[in-house]
């Protein structure tokens, strides 16, 4: 195959998992993120149900409560290690510039 044939269907498969997983929640379509990474915690949340109640992306060894208060911006806090985050009132990761 070319490099061109083997592009186009590279990027094809690509965009079918991201449709495929858009059906976990539009969290885990976002294509900002690799594929392998996605597939992952689409498996860890959906599959293993750790974190499950979370519609979004966030890391297998954090505890998340009150996720209905919790806002999420353009960042994603959530892929952070050993987190705990717990919302008495709203929480917002708004975009954050340095």
């Amino acid at each position: 195959m070319s490099d061109g044939v083997t592009e186009l269907v590279s990027s094809s498969l690509r965009e079918l998992i991201y449709r495929f997983l858009s059906l976990f929640g539009q969290g885990f379509s976002d294509r900002r993120f690799p594929v392998r990474l996605l597939l992952r915690h689409v498996f860890l949340q959906k599959l293993f149900r750790i974190n499950s109640h979370v519609p979004r992306l966030v890391h297998w060894t954090s505890v998340i409560k009150a996720v209905d208060k919790i806002k999420r911006g353009t960042n994603n806090p959530g892929l952070s290690m050993g987190y705990f985050w717990m919302a008495a009132t709203v929480l917002s990761f708004a975009r954050m510039y340095g």
